[in-house]
């Protein structure tokens, strides 16, 4: 039996990403970037990033919480 490999995504401005992986391409199930310009792949790329930031440091700042006594 052999197995058949798939080639690489083509590439793109979003191609380097995180995400763009060989048997399915470039991973966007709903579909954000279609129709998306290179500055609004950038944009969405930034606020994950932020958001990502901001989460961890509410977990953070969650757990520092329950651990001081007298916070509550």
């Amino acid at each position: 039996m052999t197995r058949s490999v798939l080639p690489p995504p083509p590439p793109s401005f979003c191609s380097g990403l995180p995400g763009a992986i060989a048997p399915v391409g470039n991973f966007d199930p709903l579909g954000f970037l279609d129709g998306a310009d290179e500055n609004q792949c950038k944009r969405y790329r930034e606020a994950e990033l932020t958001h990502g930031r901001v989460s961890m440091l509410a977990v953070l700042g969650f757990l520092i919480g329950e651990k001081v006594e007298g916070s509550r």
